[in-house]
């Protein structure tokens, strides 16, 4: 009974009929086990665009963006009783704005439609990857945009901002730099609500603000969510972009 109970333990070494090489190669591992491809597209290519995000979008007629603005005022003053009133004559002026156009060109075959069909959908996931290209492209034209030497893209915040700038020199900045910045732009009718960085700043601020507090401030409520690591600094909400320049002593 022994013998007859360790016979039936035992597994013959004989070769099986299928196995996981059975068939030989295939054109993806073998040939009778199939591949499954996960059909979430993984994007390693992706940018975050917080400026784009959080920028107002206007829609106009026509060809250009026009606005009125108020660029002076008559004033007010004080007078005696019964003077003449002469008027108080305020200044106004049009500023017309040339729209620029984006584009982020695809095309799907019939047979790549049809081939794809029950694993993805081919229009739509070439449509995403379009969609985000442009919003990347706006994210770098906001910080970086220069429409004076490319006429096709608009000017961005760096070509913007010429007569509030102050050049360190390649010295590090100080949180004494930053309020006076924000003085400075205060006392030109400036009302600073954001400041952004490239993320090696964003980081040493932080470092320099968490020298006499345990925590950063949490960013005003106007900071939409998903913005990683934005704080307040006297009231101005610090973001982060990727398409800042992080050029040594710049």
């Amino acid at each position: 009974m022994v013998g007859k109970a360790l016979k039936e333990m035992i597994t013959k070494a004989t070769p099986a009929s299928i196995a996981t090489q059975t068939g030989g190669a295939g054109t993806a591992g073998y040939a009778l086990i199939p591949v499954g491809v996960d059909t979430q597209i993984v994007d390693r290519t992706m940018y975050l665009t917080p400026l784009r995000n959080i920028f107002a979008k206007r829609a106009c007629r026509g060809l250009t963006y026009d606005y009125n603005a108020a660029t002076a005022k008559g004033g007010a003053n004080w007078r005696s009783e019964d003077a003449p009133l002469p008027e108080d004559v305020d200044t106004y002026d049009r500023t017309s704005v040339t729209i620029k156009y984006a584009y982020s060109v695809g095309r799907v075959t019939g047979p790549a439609l049809a081939a794809m069909r029950g694993y993805v959908d081919a229009a739509a996931l070439d449509l995403g990857m379009k969609t985000q290209a442009l919003f990347e492209l706006e994210e770098d034209t906001i910080v970086n945009g220069d429409g004076s030497t490319y006429g096709t893209e608009f000017t961005g915040l760096i070509s913007s901002i010429t007569t509030n700038t102050t050049n360190k020199s390649g010295a590090a900045i100080s949180l004494a730099d930053l309020r006076n910045e924000l003085d400075v732009t205060f006392q030109a009718k400036g009302i600073v609500t954001l400041a952004v960085t490239d993320t090696y700043t964003h980081s040493f601020v932080k470092g320099l603000l968490m020298d006499f507090q345990r925590s950063n401030a949490p960013p005003a409520e106007n900071i939409p969510f998903g913005i990683p690591g934005a704080f307040n600094f006297d009231g101005v909400d610090f973001i982060k972009s990727q398409f800042m320049p992080t050029t040594s002593a710049s």
